[in-house]
């Protein structure tokens, strides 16, 4: 299990988002009820390797981290936290680890837990636990959809939130030896 330092994310007013470490436009998604939600993208592969990992086959890989959200003018009522296929990649091994032998339809196991800052130690054991996601992988190894793609935030973790602080750990199982990358996480709020 890796340590890193994660990221800072500023959702500035309720329409506009962007990282500390780079800008992005986000997507917005559902996240439930309570006006429109702000997709609050976590950019990874901006935190010093978060997103990351080195796998192999059937055995579970985990990094860990802190991040801080300073939401300029919201208050998170609920939210969401989405995963999209298109910004996880998936790198196969070894000379013998041809993307072709991964079967069409193969899984690979994504897990994301959040709790607070003074928990970072224990927060891949303890933290509130947001999946399986379960992304599909065609034929070639990439990935295709993720089921289900955004799970409902506790009202734990968006206390957390709205405290702008919080440790954060992501756990992966690949079907193959392989590096895996998440470039992004979002978060969905509502206020």
């Amino acid at each position: 299990m890796m340590q890193r330092n994660v990221f800072r994310a500023v959702a500035v007013g309720i329409v506009g988002v962007c990282m500390l470490i780079g800008c992005s436009s986000g997507e917005v998604g559902s996240g439930g009820g309570g006006g429109s939600p702000v997709a609050v993208p976590l950019d990874l592969s901006q935190s010093g390797g978060l997103g990351v990992f080195e796998v192999q086959a059937r055995v579970p890989a985990a990094n860990r981290g802190t991040g801080r959200f300073v939401l300029d003018g919201l208050t998170a009522g609920n939210g969401s936290l989405r995963l999209d296929p298109a910004v996880i990649t998936v790198t196969p091994n070894g000379a013998d680890e041809d993307p072709s032998v991964v079967q069409a339809g193969a899984l690979l196991v994504i897990t994301v837990r959040v709790d607070s800052i003074e928990r970072q130690d224990t927060v891949c054991s303890e933290g509130d636990l947001y999946g399986p996601y379960h992304v599909t992988l065609n034929g070639d190894g990439v990935p295709v959809s993720v089921s289900p793609d955004s799970i409902a935030l506790t009202e734990s973790t968006i206390s957390l939130v709205n405290a702008a602080s919080f440790s954060l750990c992501i756990r992966v199982e690949s079907p193959i030896d392989a590096t895996v990358e998440i470039a992004r996480l979002n978060f969905n709020l509502s206020p």
